[in-house]
């Protein structure tokens, strides 16, 4: 019996791993981060002000690797340092 749970479990994780990209989708930031799918300036924003990596594709859809945000949520991964982040957005109160 323990061994037929064990393998259900195992196969439904690789199944579960399988269907999963290397990076998260609109859907899983918005709701992680609380704005509008399709809000890609707020989905920037709030990942620079807080230190998580990403790389805008051509849309500019954030991209945040999936393995890194699941190791900073569990507190194996760093921080960015905040001079980078503050790199991320413009400086508006110089104009």
């Amino acid at each position: 019996m323990q061994q037929n749970v064990e393998r259900i479990i195992m196969t439904t994780r690789q199944h579960w791993e399988s269907n999963m990209g290397a990076f998260l989708t609109a859907d899983e930031l918005a709701d992680i981060i609380g704005c509008a799918s399709n809000s890609y300036a707020c989905m920037r924003r709030h990942l620079a002000r807080n230190g998580v990596p990403f790389i805008p594709n051509l849309r500019g859809f954030p991209q945040v690797d999936r393995a890194y945000f699941e190791a900073r949520m569990r507190g194996l991964a760093p921080v960015v340092a905040q001079d980078t982040v503050e790199e991320a957005e413009p400086d508006f109160s110089a104009i």
